[in-house]
């Protein structure tokens, strides 16, 4: 199982649609199924200033696709190193100072149970890691801030990580045949 956009994007997915307090329905993302049942959702920095593009329910889970950064010793050895991210949010009455705190604090709570989860899918007893997008997952190096006010008074947790995915990046490998077409041929 290769890290693609889809196979990243579907675990944090399953974890949403299967976490007791997010719930997350999939018939949401297509407009069939009630009002506040989409938990999850992908969405980049630039939406803070923005807005989200869609309405979501609350608690939720924002997912930002990951990031890759490449290092090379050589120009034969070319390295991807890959960061992601998550948000938990959760929705407060406005001015209310006890409503914050308790959505930092259910935030808190969602993404730690991710977190576990993470680890128990990739380390834990008798799993196997290829039903994960991570051949590692940098537990050891998670950077998680608290975040709000966003969108409609909103506050929880963004959660950063390093990880290796299954398939590495491989720029240094020739693309499949056929994959260019040489323009004087093809007339």
């Amino acid at each position: 199982m290769e890290v693609r956009t889809n196979t990243y994007t579907g675990y944090f997915k399953h974890l949403a649609i299967t976490h007791k307090d997010l719930r997350h329905d999939p018939q949401s993302e297509t407009g069939n199924a009630p009002a506040g049942s989409k938990k999850f959702t992908r969405w980049g920095a630039d939406e803070v200033i923005t807005g989200l593009r869609s309405s979501i329910g609350y608690p939720a889970m924002l997912l930002e696709l990951y990031e890759i950064n490449t290092h090379a010793e050589t120009p034969y050895d070319v390295k991807g190193y890959y960061s992601g991210a998550f948000t938990i949010i959760d929705r407060a009455e406005p001015d209310n100072t006890a409503a914050e705190e308790d959505c930092h604090a259910i935030a808190e709570k969602i993404y730690l149970d991710i977190l576990q989860q993470i680890y128990q899918d990739h380390y834990g007893r008798n799993k196997n890691r290829c039903l994960t997008p991570f051949a590692e997952f940098s537990f050891n190096n998670l950077q998680i801030t608290p975040v709000g006010p966003i969108f409609d008074n909103c506050f929880g947790w963004r959660v950063e990580f390093a990880f290796k995915p299954t398939a590495l990046l491989s720029i240094t490998t020739p693309p499949a045949p056929g994959t260019f077409v040489n323009p004087e041929q093809s007339s």
